[in-house]
């Protein structure tokens, strides 16, 4: 983007200077103070509903070309890596609680993905076909019992919300003694995913 001119650093420092000689003198009134709950409301319902123009919309955006954020702009494997260190690794470690059981980490969001290539946007259990945010990525052979298996693609299948909740429900029974129709079928159904 091209200014019609630029400041040196020799002029930054000059306007920094003035502005902290003029907040010296002209020190803020409302420094202290803070907005009460009622006015916090009114300044709330005042908002509601306001969106900005066009016109608006197109200056911001304007404003924020050549932006060094990344401004809705997926991160590059080697970067999620990095942020996903975790323990030890991470730079700000103060040996904490251990290993994270986000859905965010980076290894998680991978093998979603696997996952979801693998196996398509249909439920394993009832074949509905739905959309990539209403249906599940589900670990075959549970987390907790296999945690060396928590991010390997072969051991998830996509299921719906409708059947993941179900597939949890019967398998608290199946773990009972429970010899239930459903939970039979469930039973069913996973020998044949593991096998």
């Amino acid at each position: 983007m091209i200014r019609a001119y630029e400041r040196t650093p020799e002029i930054r420092e000059k306007n920094r200077q003035a502005t902290l000689r003029y907040h010296i003198s002209h020190p803020n009134p409302f420094a202290d103070q803070k907005h009460s709950e009622e006015v916090k409301h009114k300044i709330s319902e005042a908002r509601k509903g306001k969106k900005h123009s066009p016109e608006v919309r197109k200056r911001i955006s304007k404003a924020l070309e050549g932006n060094q954020y990344r401004l809705n702009k997926p991160h590059s494997l080697e970067t999620r890596k990095r942020m996903g260190l975790r323990d030890e690794q991470h730079p700000n470690w103060k040996g904490g609680r251990g290993i994270s059981k986000s859905k965010n980490r980076w290894e998680y969001v991978e093998w979603r993905k696997a996952v979801f290539d693998k196996w398509g946007n249909s439920c394993a259990l009832c074949g509905r076909t739905a959309k990539e945010k209403s249906c599940l990525a589900h670990h075959i052979k549970p987390v907790s019992k296999y945690p060396h298996l928590a991010f390997v693609p072969s051991n998830g299948t996509v299921l719906c919300r409708i059947c993941h909740s179900g597939l949890h429900f019967t398998s608290t029974y199946l773990e009972n003694g429970e010899n239930s129709e459903k939970a039979l079928l469930v039973k069913k159904l996973i020998s044949s995913l593991v096998n």
